[in-house]
C-alpha cells in the first residue's frame, strides 16, 4: 500500500534533521538516529513522537528519516543515498523497518538486512530493527512478523524493537484502544506514540549500558 505524505520524499541526500526534528535543539544532541523505512515510520511523524520520549528521560535526540511509502528494505539498499548517510551522517543508531502489508518475501528482507547492517557497523553505528505489526483482527499473522524481525536482529546483531508484540499485549489488556487508523493497517497517533515508546526503550537500554 503507497501512502503519499509530504514528510515521506526524501529527494537529497541528506535530509534535515529540523524537518523531523520537533524540538529546536540548542544545546549539544546525546544521540543522533536515523531511520529507514516507509510509511509505518513516517506516519504521524513518529521520529518525532521518538525524540520527545527521549526527551523526557532528558536524552536530546537529533533523528532524521529516509522513508518512501509502500518501499521495502531491498529498494533502499540500491538508493545510493541510503549508503551514503549511513556511512556519513555519525549516527549513534538505525532503525530499519520492513514492508509489512502484505509481508514478504521474507528471504529480501534478511538479504537486504544483511547489507545494511553491514554499512551500520562500518560506520560504527549500531542497528535497530523495529518490528511492525499484523493488520487489524488478524492477530495470528503477528508471528510471521515477529519470527521474521527477531531473526534479522540475530543475523546481524542488532538491536530489537518489539512494536508489534506489544501492539496486541495492549489490545489484549484493552480491547477498545485504538491503535490503528480507520485503513486498519497504519498506525493512529496512539499507536505511532507506542511505537516511539518502545523504540525508545529498547534504545535507551543499550545507551545506558554503553554509559556505564
Amino acid at each position: 500500500m503507497k501512502t503519499t505524505v509530504s514528510l515521506a520524499l526524501v529527494s537529497t541526500l541528506l535530509l534535515s534533521a529540523a524537518e523531523v526534528q520537533p524540538i529546536a535543539n540548542k544545546h549539544a544532541v546525546d544521540l543522533k538516529v536515523l531511520f529507514i523505512g516507509n510509511s509505518h515510520t513516517y506516519v504521524n511523524s513518529m521520529p518525532k513522537l521518538f525524540a520527545e520520549e527521549a526527551l523526557k528521560d532528558n536524552v536530546r535526540c537529533d533523528v532524521v528519516m529516509l522513508t518512501l511509502g509502500g518501499w521495502h528494505l531491498s529498494q533502499h539498499v540500491k538508493e545510493p543515498q541510503i549508503r551514503f548517510n549511513i556511512q556519513n551522517g555519525r549516527y549513534d543508531y538505525v532503525v530499519l523497518q520492513e514492508y509489512t502489508h502484505p509481508f514478504g518475501p521474507e528471504q529480501s528482507m534478511h538479504e537486504a538486512v544483511a547489507k545494511l547492517g553491514e554499512w551500520i557497523r562500518e560506520a560504527g553505528s549500531t542497528p535497530v530493527m523495529y518490528m511492525t505489526w499484523a493488520k487489524k483482527g488478524h492477530p495470528e499473522q503477528q508471528a510471521e512478523l515477529t519470527n521474521a524481525y527477531t531473526s534479522c536482529a540475530k543475523e546481524i546483531n542488532a538491536l530489537l524493537a518489539p512494536v508489534g508484540v506489544e501492539w496486541w499485549k495492549r489490545l489484549a489488556e484493552n480491547p477498545s484502544l485504538e491503535l490503528y487508523r480507520p485503513d486498519g493497517e497504519h498506525a493512529s497517533a496512539d499507536g505511532s506514540r507506542l511505537a516511539a515508546t518502545i523504540i525508545w526503550q529498547t534504545i535507551k537500554a543499550d545507551y545506558l549500558k554503553k554509559r556505564k
